[in-house]
């Protein structure tokens, strides 16, 4: 499969000291030809530190791991726009396209519909007639509208599951919502806002007031384009969560129905509800398709890694790097192999940039477990399980308390935190028929009648996989 990568535009005479205007072009451009199922294109997020650094289109294509890179520069004075734009041939630099646009601001628009078409001809990917209707598709004719849009998706790239995000959060609903204030049609913009107030639900306000707010966005999204991807992702997104019940199989065809509709998008999300599942086979597919999309991303990182441990892959686990969030789950795994000085090592030094993330103190209480020191790990539960309560990631930490108690050989307390992980989102079946640390408590009569409920919930999530 063919992959290109869209350089945020280059701004030549200070009429774009943030660099929106350029990266507003490039994301438009991505936007439109990565629905294209022949071409594998980069995200906004893997290409958006671009914009502040000056660097050779051809180097940064090597960094991106394609063989096309469309880079440019873009400059405005007044309400006319000078546009110019060179897709490139990564191995030798050998021009495929050059072309210079000047018109008035107004018609921004004109030049993205231009210039994906001519990237999508140049690079000989054959179009079906719903890409090609894609391909012209416009989510807005205001600039201003889109300039917020931009800056929201900026700051909500920046999201984190665990640790303080609420700034960023807000400054993502606040652009979404400006955005859509200028244009009420603005069906993607809507889309993210509704995003924005999932996020802002577990993690910051304990009410159902932000998730009947994004329904609502979604609503009023999908009248006015029933054809939107992302609108799938967010529907997803809600019913996996506890205001509405985990209802997973849902989920699940909310995720699929978005990558369906858009093939860049969703693999990410269907590939973490899978391995949440223990089902390895479409995990696995899922989360490499979005690697191969996106292969730097910090969320594909993140969630690539957590894959690979919970699904058992730990040396593979081990050796990929990653970011902080990444960097827990490989302690984990270094538990799960019975490293446990270099698991140490590997969170003591984790700990050090967010000591209070209860997925970090989880780990570290396994930790201590495996160590044997059950006193000082099972003191330290209550107070991770109160910081954690309000997180959609929860299950994580009800499974740790689950292995600690299992450690300890208290049966009937590990099967109540293995039911709460089950009921939480997580009710991985082949974990909790694999994990070594639930060992001792295999032949309990408790935790076998758990796994006896569990299994046929689990054999329905497996067939709504296939």
């Amino acid at each position: 499969m063919k992959s290109l990568a869209v350089l945020p535009l280059r701004s030549i005479g200070g009429g774009d000291s943030d660099g929106i205007l350029g990266l507003g072009i490039a994301d438009t451009i991505i936007t439109k030809v990565s629905q294209i199922g022949s071409l594998t294109v980069r995200p906004t997020s893997a290409v958006r530190k671009y914009a502040s650094e000056d660097l050779d289109p051809l180097v940064a294509a090597r960094e991106l791991q394609v063989e096309s890179v469309l880079e440019g520069s873009v400059q405005r004075s007044g309400d006319r726009l000078r546009v110019n734009v060179n897709l490139l041939r990564a191995t030798d630099g050998t021009s495929l396209m050059a072309e210079s646009f000047e018109m008035a601001y107004s018609e921004i628009f004109a030049i993205q519909d231009r210039v994906a078409r001519e990237v999508a001809s140049r690079l000989q990917v054959s179009l079906n007639p719903t890409e090609r209707e894609r391909l012209g598709k416009r989510y807005t004719e205001s600039p201003l509208a889109y300039e917020h849009y931009l800056r929201g998706q900026q700051a909500f790239d920046l999201r984190d599951v665990w640790s303080e995000s609420r700034s960023e959060i807000e400054t993502a609903i606040s652009s979404f919502s400006r955005a859509v204030g200028i244009d009420p049609n603005y069906a993607l913009a809507r889309a993210e806002l509704a995003h924005a107030y999932v996020w802002m639900a577990p993690f910051f306000e304990k009410s159902t007031d932000w998730i009947e707010r994004a329904e609502k966005e979604l609503e009023i999204a999908g009248k006015l384009d029933p054809a939107l991807a992302e609108a799938h992702i967010v529907r997803g997104d809600i019913l996996w969560s506890a205001y509405k019940g985990w209802k997973i199989a849902e989920a699940i065809r909310e995720f699929r129905a978005a990558s369906s509709l858009n093939p860049s998008v969703g693999h990410a999300e269907s590939g973490t509800i899978y391995y949440h599942l223990g089902l390895e086979e479409p995990a696995l597919r899922e989360l490499r398709r979005a690697e191969e999309i996106d292969p730097h991303g910090r969320q594909t990182i993140v969630r690539l890694r957590e894959g690979l441990v919970l699904l058992g892959h730990f040396d593979e686990a081990i050796a990929l790097p990653g970011p902080s969030l990444a960097a827990t789950t490989r302690t984990l795994a270094l538990i799960w192999k019975g490293r446990l000085d270099e698991a140490e090592a590997s969170l003591s030094e984790d700990l050090v940039e967010d000591p209070n993330n209860p997925y970090k103190q989880s780990t570290a209480a396994t930790l201590l477990a495996a160590r044997g020191r059950f006193a000082e790990a099972e003191s330290r539960l209550p107070a991770i399980v109160e910081r954690a309560a309000a997180g959609r990631a929860f299950h994580h930490v009800a499974y740790a308390c689950a292995t600690v108690y299992a450690l300890e050989r208290k049966a009937r307390e590990a099967v109540t935190w293995l039911r709460r992980t089950a009921e939480t989102g997580m009710p991985s079946y082949p974990l909790f028929a694999r994990d070594p640390h639930l060992n001792l408590i295999r032949s309990d009569p408790g935790f076998l009648a758990f796994m006896a409920e569990l299994r046929p919930r689990w054999e329905a999530f497996r067939k709504e996989a296939e």
